[in-house]
């Protein structure tokens, strides 16, 4: 007896057709894909060009000259464990909230939160290194996407 064409990885009976690994990624939104890109991107720029990670992301006694690092480092990983987590946490998070609040205001909300969370991670690292005088304050390297994914938390246990 021949194989059916729906035990045959056809797709079935509604006409959906790929390998298992084809839907799980089609079922991540556009817009979490992109930031996944974006984060790769960092992520291989700063390891394959060490020398720009001091640029992109948050040293508090380089800001000055830097002020784009306050943004810029929410979208660097140094670490590709890191990378791997939030990526994973962006893609599946993403996949409830997005459709709760559309393209547009998920993508306000990364944008300010991630703003948000540079500036206050400026702010504590500098208020921290004036209060105690340790230069690992001033010259230390914050980075990372973990505050966005935090503020997803947040909002997946509001939704």
């Amino acid at each position: 007896m021949a194989p059916s064409k729906e035990s045959a990885g056809s797709g079935g009976a509604d006409g959906a057709s790929g390998t298992p690994v084809q839907d799980v990624v089609s079922s991540f939104t556009r817009l979490s894909k992109a930031f996944l890109a974006v984060l790769l991107g960092g992520w291989l720029l700063v390891t394959l060009v060490p020398s720009l990670k001091p640029f992109l992301t948050l040293v508090p006694g380089k800001t000055l000259p830097c002020v784009w690092n306050v943004v810029t480092a929410g979208y660097i990983e140094t670490s590709f464990w890191m990378l791997l987590l939030n990526g994973c946490a962006l893609l599946i998070l993403a996949r409830y909230l997005e459709p709760i609040w559309g393209s547009k205001e998920f993508l306000q909300f990364i944008v300010v939160i991630n703003a948000a969370v540079g500036v206050l991670t400026f702010m504590h690292m500098m208020t921290v290194y004036f209060a105690t005088s340790l230069e690992s304050y001033l010259y230390g390297q914050a980075n990372g996407f973990h505050g966005v994914v935090a503020g997803f938390m947040v909002a997946l246990k509001q939704a």
